[in-house]
């Protein structure tokens, strides 16, 4: 799963409800582990893969405004976190 949020608490907690389940255990998931792999639309990871003219158009702009770095280390911490589980 490719996120593009703006904040690292947003990201984190949404990486966190699709890969292991809702950690605030208020929603359909629950408890429920769906196990994806989920990463940042800017994350060099995707940005690698995604056609360079589309990235510059629909991203570029928004990533500067980003937290780059807190928002790779939240999407990191979780994808880390779960791989052990």
């Amino acid at each position: 799963m490719i996120l593009g949020a703006a904040e690292p608490v947003y990201v984190e907690m949404m990486a966190e409800t699709v890969t292991a389940g809702d950690p605030t255990y208020t929603g359909p998931l629950a408890g429920v582990s769906l196990g994806l792999p989920v990463y940042h639309v800017t994350e060099p990871e995707v940005r690698a893969i995604t056609d360079a003219s589309v990235y510059q158009d629909q991203i570029a702009l928004s990533e500067i405004a980003m937290e780059t770095d807190k928002i790779w280390e939240s999407i990191r911490a979780v994808r880390n976190r779960n791989s052990h589980a």
